[in-house]
């Protein structure tokens, strides 16, 4: 009986703590921005004299605009088998510059 007790209790902390891993959506998607940001990928494909003057959001990732160029950066969602944080990395594709 003790042994199952300890079994239930463990499995219910285990359920508890990858439920807590989950983030709603606020924080899912301010997640990809602050890793957006931080990339070394965005840096080198931007120039160091560019300023970001818009970040946009769409259906597949990120639209960045700068003084300089336009940055489409597609958001590829990884396949989980266990419930936590959402994983994922970015595609960069060529810059396209501003007319």
């Amino acid at each position: 009986m003790k042994t199952l007790r300890f079994v239930l209790t463990m499995g219910g902390f285990l359920a508890a703590s990858q439920a807590s891993a989950m983030l709603p959506p606020l924080y899912t998607s301010l997640n990809e921005y602050k890793q957006l940001l931080v990339s070394p990928e965005l840096t080198g494909k931007l120039g160091s004299a560019d300023w970001i003057t818009d970040i946009r959001h769409d259906e597949t990732g990120f639209v960045i605009t700068t003084n300089k160029n336009t940055l489409k950066v597609d958001i590829v969602r990884e396949q989980q088998d266990i419930m936590g944080p959402e994983q994922f990395h970015f595609v960069f594709h060529d810059v396209i510059p501003v007319e």
